[in-house]
């Protein structure tokens, strides 16, 4: 059906509204990137112990046997927000509803 709408839709130009939300559905798609590389970083630490030097640079943080034992991430984008991937995919998804 969203297809077919498309289709059958009078042609129109781009306006504000695309541009800003073109640039919501990027950055959000930006920091879920983010978010998931960090919680792999962490995953990996706990896992092994050891922390990896080459990592990509948004993930690269300092974990510490404390942050072992918790068991979960407390760093990062994690600190700002139990679950920024999962919030930012939602976000995703609500920006680019078609009614806006």
């Amino acid at each position: 059906m969203p297809a077919y709408h498309a289709v059958k839709q009078e042609h129109m130009g781009l306006g504000m509204k695309d541009y800003v939300l073109g640039v919501v559905g990027v950055v959000t798609l930006m920091v879920e990137f983010v978010a998931d590389n960090q919680q792999y970083s962490f995953q990996e630490f706990k896992r092994s112990g050891v922390l990896k030097k080459n990592e990509w640079y948004g993930a690269r943080i300092d974990w510490t046997e404390e942050d072992r034992k918790r068991g979960f991430v407390s760093k990062g984008l994690w600190g700002w927000c139990r679950h920024p991937n999962f919030l930012c995919e939602q976000m995703f998804w609500v920006s680019n509803i078609p009614v806006w």
